[in-house]
């Protein structure tokens, strides 16, 4: 997949706000999707069709972010490609103002890296709430320790007890979508085996290439018997 760059910065009709939340904005989805994409909300790509056949869009507003995320999880070539746009004439049809954008856009990052990463996402977050159960608790314990007698501190156990359970809970969510992922892997193989089927249909063979090995619908050759 090939990214066409804006080079953003030098854009006239950019303002300085919107340069720096691109800029922003490309930094996280470079990280979240292990790529280098310097202009991630850029429309202007080029897909070769192993690409193509693997990319899917869940989200109905936009698919530039989603498919970088998606092409960093499934280890395909993205390259950036500096180019030049025109000047600008009219207002975007995608959204009407910069927080509005941030609204629609943000969930997707997020959605995009929990589906596709859900260890990641949702362990990071288990592990904070497992740290301040267990920081709160150990609060409670150091003053049971000095002075047994005074119970002014029950309440930190019981929050405490809390953020671990929370903790426990996100873990169970991180195992659920590891295997929801799984899952949605093998149907995401077999959507991309029906599109290299259709787009290579014929009338007389219906045949695509993967991995190198040519796969067809004729019969599978069997040893006739022998009397």
């Amino acid at each position: 997949m090939v990214v066409g760059d804006r080079q953003t910065d030098a854009i006239a009709h950019f303002s300085f706000v919107k340069k720096v939340l691109q800029r922003w904005g490309s930094g996280l989805v470079r990280k979240m999707s292990g790529t280098t994409v310097t202009d991630s909300t850029s429309g202007f790509r080029a897909y070769s069709a192993h690409a193509a056949s693997r990319l899917f869009v869940h989200n109905r507003f936009s698919y530039t972010l989603e498919t970088i995320v998606q092409a960093g999880a499934l280890k395909l070539a993205v390259e950036d490609l500096k180019i030049l746009t025109n000047p600008k004439t009219r207002e975007s049809r995608l959204f009407k103002s910069i927080p509005q954008y941030l609204m629609r856009n943000g969930p997707v990052i997020f959605r995009s890296y929990a589906m596709y990463r859900p260890v990641q996402s949702f362990g990071a977050l288990g592990l904070l709430l497992f740290l301040a159960g267990g920081g709160i608790i150990g609060r409670f314990v150091y003053f049971y320790v000095r002075d047994p007698h005074y119970s002014g501190y029950t309440q930190s156990l019981v929050l405490g007890v809390g953020f671990v359970i929370l903790a426990f809970i996100v873990g169970m969510f991180a195992m659920l979508g590891d295997l929801l992922a799984a899952n949605r892997r093998y149907l995401e193989e077999i959507a991309e085996r029906v599109r290299r089927i259709e787009g290579g249909a014929d009338d007389r063979v219906l045949s695509f290439q993967r991995d190198g090995i040519k796969t067809t619908k004729a019969l599978p050759w069997r040893r006739e018997p022998t009397s």
